[in-house]
C-alpha cells in the first residue's frame, strides 16, 4: 500500500506502532474511533483467540453497522469462516481466495487485489464525502483516510440504556446486559461488591471496556448508574495512590475522578467507581471521531473545546500534578457546545514522578523520546500544545515534507522526527519540514484563517518551546 500512502490516500496504522512503555489501550481507541477502514486480517489464529473474535472484531463489526467505519476482511490463510459475524461483508482477496494457498501464482498477485479493493473503498468514500460536503455548501475535505489493522483493535464498548416502564422491559434490559459478559471477564453479571468509605452494596450490571491491566463495567449503587473500573493486575501501590486522589478531589468538574474504592469481599482485588459518561449526557462522543469530518461542529464549540482543555490541564498543573497521557483517547466532547469530560485520570500524579505511563507516541515530548525525562506538567504542555494545533490545524505540528519523503516510517524514522531532529512545519527560520501542497492543503488553509496571535503562540511552542519547555505553555490562551 506503500503508493496509497504517497498519495496520502491513506494513513497506515498497527498496534506495532507503540512504543514500549506507551499504554497502548488508550492509543488504540484513539485509533479506532478515527478510523474510517478497518481490516481484519482472517486467519485460524484470529479465529482461535478469544480476545479478538469476542470483543475487537465485535466492536468492529458495531462501528461498521453504525457508519462509523468500513471493515474489510482480509483473509489471510484457508479458514472455515462460514456464519462468522463478517461473512457478510465483502472479503479481500476477490471470491474468497486467501492470499496464502489461494490458487495464485503467488502472493504479491494477492495482496495486489486486496490493495486494489482497499483502493476503492477510500475512493468511495471521498466521493461520498464530496458529494454531502457539496450538498451543505462546505469547501472543506479531509485529505486522508485513516485505516487501522486488526487484530489488536481495542475499543469502548457503547453502554446500553433504556427507560424501564414495566417488568417486561426490565427483563429484555436485563437479557442485553448480561449478554455482554463472558468466562473470561474479571467480574460476573450482578455480580455484588462493596465501597470502601460508605460499605454501600455495588451490583455490576454491564461490561463496557477492556483494557491491558483494567476492565471498564457500569454497574449501580442505590439505584444509581456509577462506571466501575477494575483492575486485572494493579501495580504496587495503586490502591493508595487512589485514595489520595479521591481525597484530594478533582480540580474540577471536567474529570472524571474516582469517588470511592470499591472492594471483593473474598479477594484483594479492587477498583473505582466514578461518573458513567451516559448518564451525564448521551451528546457525549470520543474525540477521536471529530477528525473522521463525520460530524460536524461549529468554531464557537471548537474554541469552546480547545478553551476547556487549556483550562482543565491548567487547573490540573496548577495543584502539582500531571496527566501523563494528553491525546485523542482521553478525552470526549459534546458536539454542540465543546464542552469536554476527561477520563482514565487513575494515571494522574505528582510532576515529575516516575511512571509506567509515559504517553501516546504522536503526542510524546522530544525529550520523552530521546527518553531523558519522566512526565511532568512541561512535557504535558507540550502533548497538550499538540492536541490543539491538531484540533484546529488538522495535522500534527512535526508533519511536513519530512514526514512525506520517510519511505519507512519504522521506529528509527519516529525517533529521528519527534524525538533527536523535531522540526515545526511553520518555523518561520527554517522551511525544510513545511507543509506540501497536495499533501498538507487543510493545515495550510487552516493556518491563514486563524489570527496571527493564535499562529504565534504556536510558532512559539514549537520553536522556542522544543528547547525551553515553559515557552510551550498555551495555557495563557484561557486568560
Amino acid at each position: 500500500m506503500a503508493l496509497l500512502r504517497k498519495q496520502d490516500l491513506i494513513t497506515v496504522w498497527h498496534d506495532r506502532d507503540i512504543s514500549a512503555g506507551t499504554d497502548w489501550v488508550h492509543e488504540v481507541n484513539a485509533r479506532l474511533d478515527a478510523a474510517h477502514i478497518i481490516l481484519l486480517l482472517i486467519s485460524a489464529s484470529f479465529l482461535a483467540s478469544d480476545y479478538c473474535y469476542s470483543v475487537e472484531m465485535k466492536q468492529a463489526i458495531r462501528q461498521h453497522e453504525a457508519g462509523h467505519a468500513h471493515v474489510i476482511p482480509i483473509l489471510l490463510r484457508p479458514v472455515d469462516w462460514k456464519g462468522a459475524p463478517f461473512s457478510t461483508l465483502q472479503a479481500l482477496p476477490t471470491n474468497g481466495r486467501p492470499v496464502a494457498g489461494g490458487g495464485w501464482r503467488n502472493k504479491d498477485e494477492a495482496l495486489v487485489h486486496v490493495v486494489q479493493g482497499i483502493r476503492n473503498v477510500v475512493e468511495e468514500i471521498r466521493s461520498q464525502e464530496a458529494k454531502e460536503l457539496s450538498a451543505e455548501g462546505q469547501s472543506h475535505l479531509s485529505q486522508r483516510t485513516l485505516l487501522s489493522s486488526s487484530p489488536s483493535l481495542h475499543s469502548q464498548t457503547r453502554s446500553f440504556s433504556c427507560v424501564q416502564e414495566d417488568s417486561e422491559q426490565r427483563i429484555h434490559t436485563d437479557e442485553i446486559a448480561s449478554s455482554s459478559f463472558s468466562s473470561g471477564l474479571l467480574l460476573t453479571y450482578k455480580q455484588k461488591l462493596s465501597t470502601v468509605s460508605s460499605g454501600m452494596i455495588c451490583e455490576v450490571e454491564e461490561f463496557l471496556a477492556s483494557g491491558g491491566h483494567a476492565e471498564v463495567y457500569r454497574a449501580s449503587i442505590a439505584g444509581k448508574s456509577v462506571a466501575l473500573k477494575w483492575y486485572r493486575d494493579p501495580w504496587p501501590g495503586l490502591r493508595s495512590h487512589l485514595n489520595v486522589l479521591i481525597e484530594r478531589g478533582a480540580p474540577s468538574e471536567r474529570f472524571l475522578w474516582p469517588i470511592e474504592l470499591v472492594l471483593a469481599p473474598t479477594s484483594s482485588e479492587f477498583g473505582y467507581i466514578m461518573p458513567l459518561i451516559n448518564e451525564l449526557g448521551e451528546q457525549y462522543r470520543k474525540l477521536g471521531i471529530l477528525f473522521q469530518d463525520r460530524i460536524k461542529i461549529s468554531f464557537r464549540a471548537l474554541a469552546t473545546l480547545g478553551f476547556e482543555l487549556a483550562q482543565s490541564y491548567f487547573l490540573l498543573h496548577s495543584e502539582g500534578l500531571c496527566y501523563h497521557d494528553i491525546s485523542f483517547g482521553n478525552v470526549s466532547f459534546n458536539p454542540l457546545s465543546g464542552e469536554i469530560l476527561l477520563h482514565d485520570v487513575d494515571d494522574i500524579s505528582l510532576s515529575g514522578s516516575n511512571s509506567n505511563v509515559v504517553g501516546a507516541p504522536l503526542f510524546m515530548a522530544p525529550e520523552q523520546v530521546r527518553k531523558e525525562a519522566f512526565p511532568s506538567i512541561y512535557t504535558d504542555l507540550y502533548s497538550l500544545s499538540v492536541l490543539l494545533f491538531y484540533l484546529f490545524m488538522f495535522n500534527h505540528p512535526l508533519h511536513g515534507k519530512r514526514k512525506v519523503n520517510i519511505s519507512v516510517f519504522d521506529q528509527s524514522a519516529m525517533i529521528k522526527l519527534y524525538g533527536t531532529e523535531p522540526l515545526f512545519i511553520f518555523d518561520p527560520h527554517d522551511h525544510s519540514n513545511a507543509p506540501v501542497s497536495g499533501y498538507h492543503d487543510n493545515t495550510l488553509f487552516f493556518w491563514s484563517l486563524y489570527p496571527q496571535f493564535l499562529r504565534d503562540r504556536f510558532i512559539q511552542a514549537f520553536t522556542e518551546g522544543l528547547k525551553d519547555r515553559k515557552c510551550s505553555d498555551l495555557t495563557s490562551l484561557i486568560n
